[in-house]
Formats: structure tokens, sequence, C-alpha cells
């Protein structure tokens, strides 16, 4: 398991490699969130290349930090890198038996190549870095809402819905809407970004620690308008995980039951601002149409989701332990295949892992994100105690992403290192409430506690 670690000593002395790192790391940022946009609008002929144009920015991101100690002491880093070598000797036998040697790297470069940023995020930035990230998060939420809105209202055929490449339309909801896919190409991507807004905008309406609340209330209300016309189940139940998440911070430490109160109160009023405009009431109906019709085929989100479980139980009684083909299971692996892009081992990510790597190697790298979220929800719960909540609702907002979410899609991939990094971070520089030498009246309500803002990693300014 991954513990965070203080930098309030030098890493190596090399502290020019630190600061490179860090830029590179607001590069990746913005590559995810500007990628699907240069993909689609400007410049679609060259989409499929730039797929992987993160790639080179990761590996050198990783080359300055293996001098560096960013990615020491991660138990779960030095299991991946174990499966690193079982995963290229299965794949070695797999081309030997036929696979294409290009979507075995492709496979291999999607299982393992990102995942180590994980840590370097995580690590490296601090608290002044932490709060310019969370800034640019807020203000991407912000400026992107009117494009997903003018995507709802849009017809499915028009520009601005197209998809990667520049020829096709967005996947439909119902009502001839299709699902808003905002700068990305990929609709998955807009939950996984607005989950990491509306924990930043929820967590900063309790606590001011980071960012001015005017800024933090624009981008509650901006994600809200998202959830009602992403005409998704899957944004939608997020959102609910988020919330879930949030009245569980304020159980666990009553110094986040005002500001809790206070997060929840300015969701409701934005829901009663936004609730008399015609767009917030058309996405409502179109989203409640499209829990009714996709209800109907598979029984709602809990059956789907135990479905998804069970088919996975079938893969393992039908797998073999070479596996199918590492990559082989992606967009691109098929596309390399076959000439079109689909989905050759189906949509359920555990079925197309298992398919790929075998019944072991595969059960191994699933119980792997298993293990990253729980490690997480760990240290996220002990943070709420000591009243960061922020962790914990990065952690509610991510976690289907983390276990489940379909890593062989790039932003998928992108936005699950990135979340994950960025609750590490928060876990580090967040300003804690509870010092960590009174965290036992925290567990014991009868005592008093005095509220202050603790180090939790890194000499921190006194937040706002």
């Amino acid at each position: 398991m991954h513990r965070p670690i203080t930098t309030t000593g030098n890493f190596t002395g090399n502290q020019l490699h630190l600061v490179r790192i860090k830029q590179l790391c607001f590069v990746y940022f913005w590559l995810l969130i500007a990628e699907g946009a240069v993909r689609k609008w400007v410049l679609p002929g060259l989409s499929n290349p730039l797929l992987i144009v993160r790639d080179p920015v990761a590996i050198v991101i990783l080359v300055l930090s293996t001098q560096t100690k960013l990615l020491e002491r991660a138990a779960l880093l030095k299991a991946l890198l174990y499966m690193v070598v079982g995963f290229s000797g299965i794949g070695m036998l797999q081309v030997v038996n036929g696979l294409n040697p290009a979507i075995m790297i492709y496979g291999l470069r999607t299982y393992f190549l990102h995942l180590p940023l994980i840590w370097v995020i995580g690590r490296v930035l601090d608290y002044d870095d932490f709060r310019r990230l969370c800034r640019q998060i807020c203000y991407v939420a912000i400026g992107m809402t009117p494009l997903i809105v003018l995507q709802f209202l849009s017809s499915p055929g028009a520009l601005i819905n197209t998809v990667a490449g520049g020829i096709g339309e967005q996947i439909g909801t119902n009502a001839d809407k299709i699902r808003p896919v905002g700068l990305f190409s990929y609709n998955l991507a807009v939950t996984y970004f607005y989950a990491c807004a509306a924990a930043i905008g929820l967590t900063e309406e309790a606590t001011s620690a980071l960012l001015p609340r005017t800024l933090t209330r624009i981008t509650l209300v901006a994600s809200l308008m998202v959830i009602v016309v992403s005409g998704s189940r899957t944004t939608f139940s997020t959102f609910v995980l988020i919330f879930v998440g949030l009245i569980l911070a304020m159980l666990l430490n009553r110094n986040n039951l005002k500001g809790g109160v206070r997060s929840l109160a300015v969701v409701g009023l934005g829901v009663i601002l936004l609730g008399s405009t015609g767009v917030f009431i058309e996405g409502v109906d179109a989203l409640r149409m499209r829990f009714a019709d996709a209800g109907e085929q598979d029984g709602g989100v809990v059956n789907r989701f135990a479905g998804s479980i069970l088919y996975a139980g079938e893969i393992i009684q039908k797998s073999s332990f070479f596996g199918s083909g590492l990559g082989l299971g992606t967009n691109v692996g098929a596309n390399l295949a076959s000439g079109f892009s689909d989905f050759l081992m189906g949509e359920d990510e555990w079925g197309r892992i298992i398919n790929e790597a075998g019944l072991v190697l595969g059960l191994s790298y699933v119980l792997w994100r298993l293990a990253l979220a729980a490690s997480l929800l760990r240290d996220s719960l002990s943070a709420a105690r000591r009243a960061n909540m922020l962790p914990l609702l990065l952690w509610f907002g991510s976690v289907f992403n983390w276990t489940r979410g379909a890593w062989g899609q790039p932003s998928n991939l992108g936005f699950a290192v990135f979340s994950a990094g960025l609750a590490i971070a928060a876990l580090r520089v967040m300003p804690d409430a509870v010092p960590s030498h009174q965290q036992s009246a925290v567990r014991n309500p009868g005592r008093p506690i005095k509220t202050r803002h603790a180090n939790s990693g890194l000499p921190l300014r006194q937040p706002r």
C-alpha cells in the first residue's frame, strides 16, 4: 500500500528535476483536457496518432522521476513492476503464437506506462502547485459547461457533436439527443473530470482552504448542469456517490459538519436556480427517459453492475492460462487486427483484462486495481477523520474508474491516473483541521477539539 511521504527534506538535492517534473505534470493535465478537441476539430486526420500524445510526456516524467525518490516506498508500485515482467513474458508468447507485435506493445502501454504517474503527481506537487491545479480544474469546468450545453441542444449530426477523426456521431441517449463530451472524445471523460471538479467545489465550499468560494460555487452550479444534460446514468450515479462521500465525511468528524451543510445548501440553491431554466428541465426529462429506457433493457443500474460481475465470473471459467492477446480487446487493438474499431472481447473491463492476459495475470491485475482503491480509501477515511474531506470525495467520484473503468480508452486511463494522483496530493498538502496528536479526540466525541490547520507533509502557507 502507498504511504503519503513527507518532503520537508531533500529528495536527492537535484531540485531542477523536481521543477521539470512539476511542469510536465501540468503539461500532462492540459494534454488530457485538449487531446479530444484536437482529434475532433483541429487535426482529425491525425486522430489515431494523437491517441498517444501524452505518452512521450509520461516517459520523460518517469525518466526524471527515477533520479529522485518520488517512486520509492510504494508497495503497489513494486507489485506493478513484478506484473510488468509477467505480462511482457506472456505477451512475447502471444506474439510467437501469431499476435501482432504492435497490438502487444499497445497493450503493455495501456496496462503499465501511465500508472506510475499516480505516485509522481501525488508526491511532487506542493501546496501552491496543488492550489493552482485545483483553480485550473475549476476554470476548465466552468468554461466547458456552455459547450456541453450547446452539444446537448444541437442535432447529433452537427459539427460540434462529431467524433474523433471528424466522421461520425457521438453515442446517443434518447429523444434524438447525444451524450455530450465537451472537449473530450468520450463521454465518460466528462464524468470523471467533473467528478474531480465537484469534489473540489464541495470541499472548498466547506473549508475555503484553497480557493475563493465564488469560484467554487460557480463550479458546483456548472457541475449540476452537466449532470442533467449528460444523458448518462454513470454520470448521475457518480455524483450521487460524491454526495454520499460528503455525508460520510460529515459523520467522521464534527468539524466537517457545518461546512458540509453549507455545501449541500449551495447545491440545493443551485438546483432551485437552474430548475427554472428550459435547458435544465429538458435535461431532466432526457435523463429520466434514459433511466426508464435503459431500465427496461438491463433492469437498472444495480442489475447492470451485478450482471457485469457475473459476466466476469463466466470469463474466469472459460479463460485460458495464456490469454488471447494483450491489447486485442481495445479499440486500437481491434483496428490493428481487423481494420475496424470494435470491442472484440466485449465492453466489460474485467472480462477484457482476463481474456487478454489469461486467468492468473488477468486476475492479478484486477486485484491490483482493487488494492489501489482500497489503499486510497483507507488513507482517505483517515484524512476525513482529521477534517480533510477532499481525498474521500475524490475517492467516491473516481472509484468506479479505478476499479471498473475501461482503461483501454485513453481518456479513462488518463483520468484514472490523474484523479488518483490528485487524491494522494490532497492527502499530503491539504490542511487538516485536527492535528495528528489530537486525532484520538475525533474518535472520542466527548473530548474537546481545538481546530487549527496542521502541516500534512509540506510546509504550507496559511490557508485563506
